[in-house]
């Protein structure tokens, strides 16, 4: 017996030398008709009514090998109970012939399979499978539900079951299903078969519509206190509340809420999954009159911010306030006074002590002053008293120096606007002209409270032209603030217009929940008017604040009933409509359509955390943060190397959260992760988006500062008093005023690696200037100490140099000279240098051609303009001649020289064009 091939149980018959006739042996002239030796076969189960079963033959010869290509055929005693496809197989190279039997119905079958003229038959028996059997469990017929997701699960005797919503084949084969019901009467059908009869149930469930109502409060009620409670009543276990379009936490049906001031929308909602229902009652919440915060800004202002908009007579009375500093009462100098000015905020005072004559600000407080603030008598706009405020102590420190924020064009003066008010004494470069010194002559301080700017001197005569049309850079030299902080280096620039158009609106951008900035393209003389409409609903409660003369910031509040927001949304498209500006020459704008995109969503961290100087994490934010909310610890978490770092406290300050560690920290790398809640926007209050930043934290370093020697022509010489590494060389760790060192300038060692030589190019400067020298905190010596400024180590070292004009002067051209208007005679020939220069009178500096032709040079005379001189010719030529002037020094350099000793450069060369009237010398 043979054995099946691939492992197949086979039945097999030796048929080895049976007789046959020897038609059984017949070949066509295509199939083999090799004698059949050996026959096998798979084994035939018993197989499912409707079901298929492959079935194969083998047949070989008297040597065991198989026979490709005979045909075999199949042929079913009862086709009505099972048949095979096809009837008739060729063998293929195994001598295999492959059929699939398929049962029609229970019962037997023989097969007589015959090749080359030898049949066998093989038995089959096809039987009836069981009835199916299906039932729908999870729901039940005739049900009512309150939410559209539900799961049932079909029992069934089959393994594959098919389940129907509403007619809608559902996907999966069971036997849970997950449905998703629609409003009203749903039809759930599941379906089996056992391939011959096929079995069904139908159940019919109904969503029930959802209800939500609130109670606790009434719509349009008022409050006095923020903190309130609602229920929300609903058939759905489930519900959402929203304060002021935003998702209170919980699921109901208590919540408990913080009201902000002024209307506030409670909306509750409720859904079965499909149909949602909502209700929205609207509460005004009328706070006290309170102090939320006393502040010292700077040495000069001390901002008192309340809680709600105030009463501007009794926020300006300055009897309102009373202020001590190191525990005594302020003192105020004679001739100034104490004065309280509202910002347009309506919210915020600030106290200044103002020159009753100029209104000039004086400062109130020095570094390591200690401070407090009363309040009392201050009304807000209903006229209700203030809860009396009693100040805690507060230590004034500030360390940080000013920064320029902008530079525009006044009248005949450029304006200088800094973050914080500045002393006269900074000296201000205009283009590389020096427009205030500091000492002979300073900028005006404006020292209006608020308002952090300076005025150069009028800018005339020379000067006008940095006034011109055109940008023009501004570089200021030790700009100090009434701290006493020294900004050594600022750069900005303004540009300049000849102003004959109208003003126009530049931009209209968002700046947060309820605020977008408008920019000019020019300054503007008053606030414009400001149209903001949301769909068909144009708002009433809009106010315009100025930040300076091409800014205003535009403020939107809810109406009643026209929120902002809608309810749920972080986003709102706004129209607006600007119209009504003109500038200070009276061109008027042209009116603005536009639309602004105002977003819900919280501050941001924006960059990485870093270290400051005393060892505090900093995290820097994309907008002011609140500092009455603070922040909150609970919401911040520190580690290093996996290990939780405890933290002292937290702060904001501006845009930046501020941690201390309780244990100061060492050298590493501190993860920082800032759930939502950790801070909120100052002017939204709202909560941050979750963020996770990193900060690495250097041991301290030893810091130095070279002696700085700039006397000598071309040299900066450098004393660093260290050994020096090769940075200490490397141009790129360098700049003055602010930009690269000239190229070509060359940077070497000079006796030993503690001194640099820097030498500058010919031609880098073209004037006797001073600039700031910046050494990057990359320049380090060999002992690991970095050169960085002396007090404040953050920021790089900076000295102030003098450069000397090395730039040759140049001959740029040159006029015929003649006693008379029209003479074609001249008698020598004036040139025109490039600046102003010592000339060489005896002529051997300058060669003289006509016609290609050398003539002979008397003298030369300076004019009374150095930038100008005559060359008097031996004898007269005629002007209507080729004549060429080229510089060809006798020596190996010009003897003419400017003031600081530069040769007239070599090798130049002009024509000779125009005449110019003199007498000829005597």
């Amino acid at each position: 017996m043979k054995r099946a091939l691939k492992g197949i149980a086979a039945a097999s018959v030796v048929l080895g030398t049976m007789a046959a006739p020897m038609s059984a042996y017949a070949a066509t002239t295509h199939y083999n008709t090799t004698k059949v030796a050996h026959e096998s076969a798979t084994t035939l189960k018993s197989i499912m009514v409707t079901k298929t079963e492959k079935f194969t033959v083998t047949i070989k010869d008297s040597h065991n090998k198989p026979i490709k290509g005979a045909l075999v055929t199949f042929r079913s005693s009862n086709r009505s109970v099972a048949t095979a496809s096809p009837g008739d197989v060729v063998t293929n190279a195994k001598g295999q012939a492959t059929v699939t039997i398929t049962g029609h119905k229970a019962g037997t079958a023989y097969f007589t399979v015959t090749a080359n003229g030898v049949s066998h038959k093989y038995k089959v028996t096809v039987t009836q499978p069981a009835a199916p059997t299906v039932s729908i469990t999870g729901l039940s017929n005739n049900q009512t539900v309150l939410t559209a997701s539900q799961t049932v699960t079909v029992k069934s005797n089959e393994k594959s079951v098919k389940l129907y919503l509403n007619g809608k084949l559902q996907s999966g084969n069971g036997p849970t299903f997950k449905l998703t019901l629609r409003d009203g009467k749903n039809t759930i059908t599941a379906v089996v078969t056992n391939g011959v009869e096929t079995k069904k149930q139908s159940i019919y469930v109904t969503l029930g519509e959802p209800s939500v109502s609130i109670t606790g409060l009434s719509d349009g009620q008022v409050v006095t206190t923020a903190s309130q409670k609602v229920t929300v009543n609903s058939n759905e276990k489930s519900v959402k509340l929203y304060l002021n379009g935003k998702l209170q936490s919980g699921s109901g049906p208590d919540f408990n809420l913080t009201l902000r001031e002024g209307k506030n929308t409670i909306t509750a909602v409720a859904t079965n999954g499909v149909d949602t229902k909502k209700q929205s009652i609207y509460v005004t919440y009328n706070a006290q009159l309170a102090v939320s915060s006393v502040n010292a800004i700077n040495a000069n202002e001390i901002v008192v911010k309340f809680n709600k908009p105030v009463d501007q007579a009794s926020a300006e009375d300055p009897s309102n306030y009373t202020v001590r500093v190191n525990g005594s009462a302020l003192s105020v100098p004679s001739g100034k006074s104490l004065t309280a000015t509202l910002q347009p905020d309506k919210e915020t005072v600030i106290l200044s002590v103002d020159d009753n004559s100029t209104g000039v600000e004086s400062p109130i407080l020095s570094n390591g002053n200690s401070y407090e603030v009363d309040v009392q008598g201050v009304l807000d706009t209903n006229f209700n008293f203030v809860t009396p405020y009693t100040g805690a102590t507060q230590v004034f420190n500030d360390t940080t120096a000013p920064s320029l924020v902008s530079a525009s064009v006044v009248g005949d003066k450029v304006k200088l606007t800094f973050n914080k008010p500045v002393t006269e004494t900074m000296t201000v470069k205009i283009d590389g002209i020096v427009v205030a010194d500091g000492s002979t002559t300073n900028v005006t301080v404006d020292g209006t409270p608020g308002d952090y700017s300076v005025l150069t001197p009028e800018l005339t005569g020379a000067n006008a032209a940095l006034l011109a049309a055109g940008t023009h850079t501004v570089t200021i030299y030790n700009a100090t603030d009434t701290a006493g902080n020294v900004a050594t280096l600022l750069t900005g620039s303004y540009t300049a217009t000849t102003n004959s158009s109208a003003p126009s609106v530049v931009s209209v951008t968002p700046v947060s929940k309820y605020t977008f900035n408008v920019k000019f393209s020019e300054p503007i003389t008053a606030n414009p008017t400001v149209t903001v409409k949301e769909g068909s609903h144009t708002f009433t409660n809009v106010n315009i604040t100025e930040t300076d003369s091409t800014d205003y910031q535009v403020t939107v509040g809810d109406d009643p009933g026209n929120p902002v927001y809608a309810s749920g949304a972080t986003s709102a498209v706004l129209s607006v409509d600007i119209t009504g500006y003109e500038d200070n020459n009276g061109f008027v704008g042209a009116e603005y359509n536009g639309t602004v995109t105002l977003s819900a969503n919280g501050p941001q961290v924006v960059g990485g955390a870093y270290f400051n100087g005393s060892g505090q994490l900093v995290i820097p934010f994309n907008e002011t943060l609140d500092g009455t909310y603070g922040a909150q610890t609970s919401d911040i978490t520190v580690t290093q190397d996996d290990v939780v770092q405890p933290i002292s406290s937290a702060t904001v300050s501006g845009k930046d959260l501020v941690i201390t560690l309780t244990e100061a920290p060492t050298a590493g790398t501190y993860n920082v992760s800032i759930a939502k809640g950790a801070v909120e926007d100052a002017t939204d209050h709202i909560s941050n988006v979750a963020a996770t930043v990193s900060a690495v934290y250097s041991a301290p370093t030893n810091y130095i500062q070279p002696t700085v020697d700039s006397s000598t022509h071309d040299v900066i010489k450098l004393n660093f008093g260290h050994d020096m590494t090769n940075s200490a060389i490397t141009a790129s760790n360098y700049t003055l005023d602010g930009q690269p060192l000239p190229t070509g300038t060359t940077l070497t060692f000079y006796g030993n690696k503690q001194v640099v030589y820097i030498t500058l190019p010919a031609n880098s400067v073209a004037s006797d200037t001073q600039e700031l020298l910046d050494i990057s905190k990359n320049v380090v010596a060999t002992d690991g100490s970095v050169v960085a400024d002396s007090t404040n180590h953050a920021n790089d070292f900076t000295d102030m140099v003098s450069l000397f004009d090395n730039t040759a002067p140049v001959l740029k051209s040159a006029q015929f000279a003649v006693a008379t208007p029209g003479s074609t005679s001249a008698w020598g020939i004036r040139v025109h240098f490039s600046e102003p220069v010592s000339v060489d009178t005896t002529g051997s500096d300058f060669a003289v051609y006509v016609n290609g032709t050398q003539v002979s040079v008397t003298s030369v005379a300076a004019e009374a303009d150095t930038s100008y001189a005559d060359i008097a010719l031996a004898s007269p030529i005629n002007t209507n001649q080729s004549v060429t002037v080229k510089v060809v020094p006798a020596g190996s350099q010009a003897l003419t020289k400017d003031a600081d000793n530069n040769a007239l450069t070599a090798g130049t060369s002009v024509s000779v064009s125009g005449s110019y009237v003199e007498a000829p010398p005597a």
